[in-house]
């Protein structure tokens, strides 16, 4: 695996799009990384939680972002999500 992308939307499809150059709105730091794809999809109640899920995952190291890809999710019991990666892949 290379770089790990985290970040917040209310619709994957759309952002995967986005960042993979097909739509406007992408992150310069994605531009010519792909082919992309998604390795966690997490379903949150709000907006606020998701945010501060997205800080949790950016603070854990490599290793073990790859363990939560896994579905370790010891990572993130604090919060209350759902996985939903395999409607994306």
């Amino acid at each position: 695996m290379g770089q790990f992308y985290t970040g917040v939307t209310t619709n994957p499809g759309r952002r995967l799009r986005q960042h993979s150059g097909e739509l406007k709105g992408g992150a310069r730091a994605l531009k010519g990384k792909g082919p992309l794809q998604f390795r966690l999809v997490l379903n949150v109640a709000d907006r606020s939680g998701a945010l501060k899920i997205e800080y949790a995952i950016k603070q854990l190291s490599k290793r073990q972002k790859q363990a939560l890809i896994k579905e370790d999710l010891r990572a993130l019991a604090t919060h209350q999500v759902n996985i939903v990666t395999p409607q994306f892949c």
